[in-house]
């Protein structure tokens, strides 16, 4: 099986086919693109398990980024990782848009 990877900026985050993520302080954020829509959904980590996953989903990329950008900072009280992570999740978002066949 092909797999694609990427190292984002910040060696938390990861990026795997169509798959955004980032782990730290025991939460887990996975962004998904389908539908000319982003969506990011956030878990806590308790067990091997995800817990209390709730999601968000936006029309345009940089609203996924942002929100990104506040879970991070929500999760680790650190303003320069949150930016790092939210550009990372904006790079992956915006070469969702583009690599998605039009209907």
């Amino acid at each position: 099986m092909n797999e694609t990877w990427e190292r984002p900026a910040n060696e938390d985050a990861f990026v795997r086919d169509a798959l955004f993520g980032w782990r730290g302080s025991s939460v887990v954020l996975f962004g998904d693109y389908r539908d000319e829509r982003w969506t990011v959904s956030r878990g806590w980590v308790e067990d091997d398990a995800l817990k209390d996953v709730r999601r968000w989903t936006f029309a345009a990329p940089s609203a996924f980024a942002g929100q990104v950008r506040r879970l991070v900072l929500e999760a680790t009280n650190d303003g320069t990782m949150a930016r790092l992570v939210s550009g990372d999740a904006l790079h992956w978002a915006e070469q969702q848009a583009t690599s998605q066949p039009l209907a």
